[in-house]
């Protein structure tokens, strides 16, 4: 059994499940409030105590199980899609595939969203999507506070809690949507997220979704995506009703909050399993016959946390 901790707006919720068959089953969801997560996630004593709470003190019955975290708007997450000439993400000087990671990922600092360095001293980086053509590549790439990241794995590593993964929403919400026949505007709280064959964009929001907010959103489909009338091409879903777009079957899904499982199950289940048709996954690039996209460097790149 695995164990997802989803860490939102001072809210916490854990959702077990287990993975079979390419069926998803969703065996027990709850959540719980903090007056302040921030400062819960800002020590490993705070995250020790974050972690007893939401096992009702039996952590030796929680070290039985894989942990995952995933953060969620208004946790310390934020993102942004942008672009790089081609010729920047590969250098005659990688010798390994490490160094290309690095540089990379270096990228993805360099375009780290205005402001999250005022709030946060450093950061880690993730590559979310990405889409290649020949001169261009678009990226969306998610953000984190490193303290937290840092502060997971020391208190999973006290705890004796093995620790498989730390993750985000709209990498869930990529892995596990059928975007094959049109793309999908996914409403979160404090968050829009397109998902595309190509990749992805993500929006916070401080208040409701507008069709202003609307205009926005369907203009920078068209700036990064060859994709044209995207209002008209695009199907908007609630994150509470997105079982008639997920890839795979799910058990239980009625019975518990719908966004919780479907960001719980994106940490756990392989990609491997998936239809190739949620193009999303992994790089996709604009001409197939020079290279899927499982050569790409940007394909293959960790995430925010890679078990060692």
């Amino acid at each position: 059994m695995s164990i997802v901790i989803i860490l939102g707006n001072n809210k916490v919720s854990c959702v077990s499940l287990t993975v079979k068959d390419k069926t998803v089953n969703i065996l027990e969801a709850d959540s719980r409030y903090f007056d302040d997560l921030s400062s819960f996630l800002s020590s490993a004593d705070g995250v020790k105590s974050l972690l007893s709470s939401c096992f009702g003190g039996d952590l030796k019955a929680a070290a039985e199980h894989k942990i995952y975290f995933a953060f969620t708007a208004g946790s310390g997450l934020a993102y942004k899609t942008w672009q790089a000439a081609a010729s920047s993400f590969s250098d005659v000087s990688d010798k390994t595939f490490a160094d290309k990671e690095e540089r990379i990922l270096s990228l993805c600092i360099e375009n780290i969203p205005q402001g999250f360095t005022d709030l946060y001293k450093d950061c880690v980086a993730s590559v979310v999507s990405c889409y290649e053509d020949d001169e261009v590549y678009t990226v969306t790439s998610a953000y984190l506070p490193a303290l937290y990241i840092n502060n997971i794995k020391e208190a999973c590593e006290t705890l004796g809690l093995t620790l498989f993964g730390i993750s985000d929403i709209v990498s869930s919400l990529c892995k596990l949507i059928n975007c094959s026949e049109q793309q999908v505007m996914v409403h979160a709280k404090g968050l829009t997220v397109v998902v595309n064959q190509f990749g992805s964009l993500a929006f916070m929001m401080n208040g409701d979704y507008s069709d202003s907010i609307g205009d926005i959103i369907f203009n920078m489909i068209e700036h990064y995506y060859p994709i044209k009338n995207s209002r008209m091409n695009s199907q908007t879903v609630s994150s509470s009703d997105l079982e008639p777009f997920l890839l795979l079957p799910f058990n239980g899904l009625s019975r518990y909050n719908c966004e919780m499982s479907v960001i719980a199950a994106g940490c756990v289940v392989d990609s491997k399993m998936l239809s190739a048709s949620a193009g999303n996954v992994e790089t996709v690039k604009s001409n197939p016959d020079k290279g899927g996209s499982k050569n790409s460097v940007i394909g293959k790149l960790r995430k925010l946390f890679e078990k060692k």
